[in-house]
């Protein structure tokens, strides 16, 4: 899976974070953790409909709750750390 350090230490902490979830959450957001997890282990970037339905069992468990899922826009933040270090110099 991951070569690098910081990619198995991401791997490492959703691994944690995941196991965490299912211990807590409604069987609803584990559903949809499960599917986002089997989304990415087939196609490596899910379709983003698969995140999104993720984040909103979220937000409806913690009682953010009355989000529009046709038009509710979420995708994964990514941070290259070199990006920003390019700027810089």
């Amino acid at each position: 899976m991951a070569t690098d350090n910081s990619n198995q230490e991401f791997a490492d902490n959703f691994a944690l974070a995941s196991n965490t979830i299912a211990l807590v959450a409604p069987q609803k957001v584990v559903n949809a953790l499960m599917n986002f997890v089997d989304a990415k282990k087939c196609v490596g970037e899910p379709d983003p409909r698969v995140l999104v339905k993720l984040i909103l069992e979220i937000r409806k468990d913690i009682g953010i709750g009355n989000d529009d899922e046709q038009t509710f826009r979420y995708e994964l933040v990514k941070w290259d750390a070199s990006e920003k270090a390019k700027k810089l110099s």
